[in-house]
């Protein structure tokens, strides 16, 4: 015996085909009620992205509505096309790095490191919520080590060899006199050369 539906939710003819397929499942040696529930136990699985809508849906209050939906685009193009049907408790390192390799490969760098971040949230709230065990956040043992990164390129300074040449060309400045006095300001201010 199995339910197809109640009446007047389930029509005659849909009973009747409902019927049919469980029929032709018999006869493949299938149990209906054993698929029935397979395909349930599949559905509430508790995937990478449903866990990750359900964070952003906490944060929208927190966030400025621009903010939140640059953080939901990123999310959703980024790190829902490869870890998005997942059960999240099978995420595992290697796919989040997998990620995040995409992102560098394109150059996104800084992108790639703040959906690591993101990623990490994700699973605390994950283990917040007891979908994952306690401390396991694939993505939060990707180091730098691991990510690529820009070296840091400061912008040039003026060394205190090169101070007086400065200022001899600060004063012959021939544009406005209240940038020459701008200048002189933030050089007496500054309290590197003061």
């Amino acid at each position: 015996m199995i339910a197809l539906g109640a009446y007047p939710s389930i029509t005659l003819g849909e009973a009747r085909r409902l019927a049919q397929e469980v029929h032709d499942q018999l006869v493949k040696g299938l149990d209906p009620a054993e698929q029935k529930a397979a395909q349930r136990a599949q559905a509430s699985v508790t995937t990478f992205e449903s866990v990750a809508q359900d964070w952003l849906v906490r944060k929208k209050g927190k966030l400025s509505p621009t903010y939140y939906v640059k953080i939901e685009k990123t999310i959703r193009t980024n790190l829902f096309l490869r870890l998005g049907e997942k059960p999240i408790h099978k995420v595992t390192a290697g796919d989040v790095l997998d990620c995040l390799r995409v992102m560098e490969a394109r150059g996104a760098i800084e992108l790639a490191r703040r959906c690591k971040s993101y990623a990490a949230a994700i699973f605390n709230y994950a283990a917040t919520l007891e979908h994952v065990p306690v401390g396991y956040n694939p993505a939060q043992g990707l180091t730098r080590d691991v990510l690529e990164h820009r070296d840091v390129k400061h912008f040039p300074h003026l060394v205190e060899a090169d101070l007086g040449e400065f200022l001899r060309a600060l004063a012959e400045y021939p544009g406005r006199a209240e940038t020459r006095l701008a200048v002189k300001l933030l050089l007496l201010t500054n309290g590197t050369y003061s």
